[in-house]
């Protein structure tokens, strides 16, 4: 897994020398989603993030509207957060295909709550397609990751 991060970060580093703060969640867990063992790298700049998703496992997930199976799947991903408090941001993200299943949506709802320490914050993540806004299926994701900012 480490060695997945340092490649991550060799392909970010053209981005790291404008970005505002860097970002990881080593893995996702099943709390408002239900989409687990999922890993989220981000470099951002005040409201926009280039992000990329790793999904770990091969789970099988039955889709609620055709009864149809669907795999997890990685993705690379564009946010905008023009909602943003000091605890608190709120925005969309754009992925390249569709996530965090196959049968899922390329655009979501994305919110981010924030601990600050120093330089550093913990947070927690929540990507979504709304309570069903979108689409019926909507197994969500949730991380806690670690983020430094650069200024």
């Amino acid at each position: 897994m480490l060695k997945f991060f340092l490649f991550l970060l060799f392909c970010f580093s053209p981005f790291i020398s404008v970005a505002q703060s860097i970002s990881v969640a080593p893995y996702s867990f099943a709390f408002w989603g239900s989409v687990d063992q999922t890993s989220q790298f981000s470099i951002e700049y005040k409201m926009a993030g280039i992000h990329y998703f790793h999904a770990w496992d091969d789970r099988v997930y039955r889709t609620s509207t055709t009864a149809q199976f669907a795999k997890k799947s990685s993705s690379f991903a564009f946010s905008f957060l023009p909602v943003d408090f000091r605890y608190a941001r709120f925005g969309g993200i754009l992925f390249n295909n569709t996530f965090p299943i196959t049968s899922g949506n390329k655009l979501h709802f994305y919110l981010e709550l924030n601990l600050p320490i120093r330089r550093f914050d913990i947070s927690y993540r929540h990507i979504s397609n709304g309570f069903n806004l979108v689409t019926v299926d909507n197994p969500g994701l949730d991380t806690i990751g670690l983020r430094y900012r650069f200024n």
